[in-house]
């Protein structure tokens, strides 16, 4: 069954209910802009997130560039990305919709610089992080700068370049499906064209890259960086379990696939870490081709049920009107609404199996917080711009806009941006010194595009899509729009 509206269906994070003990988080307070009366307020907080972003590039760029992240607390760099300036590519989709023109035209300089074939920190390279954060905003750029942001190109050549660099990125990555299966391998070592064929892959590993390589097959006319990853999708798509395992709930995986085999060597999953993004890319691939990948909507659909059939997302007994996982419209903003700093922990739970005694915060809230860090991640903003876009209702953009009020205020710090240790306590505990390139991927886009009415770009509302945004944040053309 086809679904009413596409958008409900790949809102796969969770948003807040009316009904929540809300907190007010802090204001922007010394990092606001001055309010223009002549604009709206959606306009003038499109604005001031814009002006974050270019704050944060800013410090990047001074500081790091072309290195891949800032840190920001004393101006010093990372390279945990390989070196190739994993910030910088990262940030050019967000860039070009911002229409920041500065920041474009640095990163479109840079670009066709970057050697892929050897990794610049000696450290191996991960097919599933470089794929989202490098192929995918090489690629996404190709398509904004082909379509409505034409002007912002520097040269005719431009996004020649950046499909060149994309083709030999995945080029050189190829060697990963070089098992007996075809599943790929996730750590390779560029030195030796190597990797353990004995270390598992989930399945977001091996499913969140059919968007990126078979976009990079359909804009080169070559099938084989499709046909690779396709296969490996079908492979998990119906998958096989050791001797003695099966699978739990129909559409519902494992999470250790061996490369040997193909096959499933545990039964243990979840929508979370490590599984997420198979999930994601089952009803994305749809969207990007409704005929061609319709049995990967088949899929999506039938997970879906597992989890609403079989008890995932019950009620937390001390909170019976939050949902957080059974509906679309779920409560994983509460999170946030809880702490003293206004932004959600990175793990909770509400399963009273998960610790022995109720604590107060979990009589009053439905959670506990199992890991009280918040390391800049952009999922609640993601879930809130899509509720927006899928009901048109403006409570969407003003929980987004406390979501961003609380990440500036909190995490804001010396030339960017960073990770804090703990969201429950004043100040966010302690600064981890370390700004993650997916901040300007989706975390700043996400913010932005809630309130960006006259974005060129955007989700569709009802059925009729003309992009599709990667789970790196990153917007692709749908065929159809080709």
């Amino acid at each position: 069954m086809r679904p009413r509206n596409i958008l409900n269906t790949i809102l796969i994070a969770c948003i807040p209910s009316v009904d929540s003990h809300h907190r007010t988080p802090p204001n922007l307070h010394q990092h606001t802009l001055h309010r223009d009366n002549n604009i709206g307020i959606s306009d003038y907080r499109a604005q001031a997130i814009k002006e974050a972003f270019e704050f944060a590039w800013n410090g990047y760029e001074t500081h790091a560039f072309p290195n891949d992240e800032l840190r920001p607390t004393n101006n010093k760099s990372a390279n945990t990305r390989n070196g190739w300036g994993a910030t910088a590519v990262d940030a050019l989709s967000t860039a070009i919709l911002m229409e920041s023109e500065h920041v474009v035209a640095t990163i479109l300089d840079f670009i066709p610089t970057i050697d892929f074939t050897i990794s610049k920190s000696g450290e191996e390279v991960s097919l599933f992080e470089t794929t989202i954060r490098y192929l995918g905003g090489m690629l996404s750029a190709c398509d904004l700068l082909n379509g409505p942001y034409q002007h912002l190109a520097t040269s005719e050549n431009s996004t020649i370049a950046l499909a060149k660099q994309a083709f030999k990125l995945a080029n050189r990555m190829k060697f990963a499906f070089d098992t007996p299966t075809g599943i790929p391998a996730n750590l390779l070592d560029f030195d030796t064209n190597g990797f353990n064929m004995s270390d598992p892959v989930g399945p977001a590993t091996v499913g969140t890259l059919v968007l990126e390589w078979t976009r990079l097959s359909d804009m080169l006319s070559d099938l084989s960086f499709a046909n690779l990853t396709q296969h490996a999708e079908e492979q998990i798509m119906h998958a096989r379990y050791s001797v003695d395992e099966e699978e739990p709930y129909p559409g519902l995986l494992g999470s250790k696939i061996d490369l040997r085999t193909g096959n499933f060597i545990n039964t243990q999953g979840n929508w979370g870490s490590g599984s997420d993004s198979y999930y994601e890319y089952l009803i994305k691939m749809y969207v990007y081709d409704s005929t061609a990948f319709s049995t990967y909507k088949d899929k999506w659909v039938q997970a879906v049920k597992s989890s609403a059939n079989n008890g995932v997302g019950l009620h937390p007994s001390s909170r019976r009107d939050l949902t957080f996982l059974s509906s679309w419209v779920g409560d994983c903003f509460e999170t946030y609404n809880a702490t003293v700093t206004g932004i959600g922990p990175e793990g909770w739970t509400w399963t009273e199996d998960d610790f022995l005694d109720e604590t107060n915060f979990y009589k009053r809230y439905g959670f506990d917080i199992t890991r009280p860090a918040y390391n800049l991640r952009p999922e609640v903003l993601e879930s809130l711009y899509y509720a927006y876009r899928a009901t048109g209702d403006s409570k969407y953009q003003e929980w987004s806009w406390r979501a961003f009020q609380a990440i500036n205020a909190t995490c804001r710090i010396g030339s960017g941006y960073s990770a804090i240790t703990n969201v429950n306590v004043a100040d966010g505990g302690a600064f981890t010194n370390f700004q993650e390139s997916f901040m300007f991927a989706e975390t700043f886009k996400y913010a932005w595009l809630a309130q960006a009415e006259d974005s060129k770009v955007h989700v569709g509302q009802g059925e009729k899509q003309e992009w599709v945004f990667s789970t790196e944040g990153h917007p692709f053309k749908v065929r159809t729009s080709q």
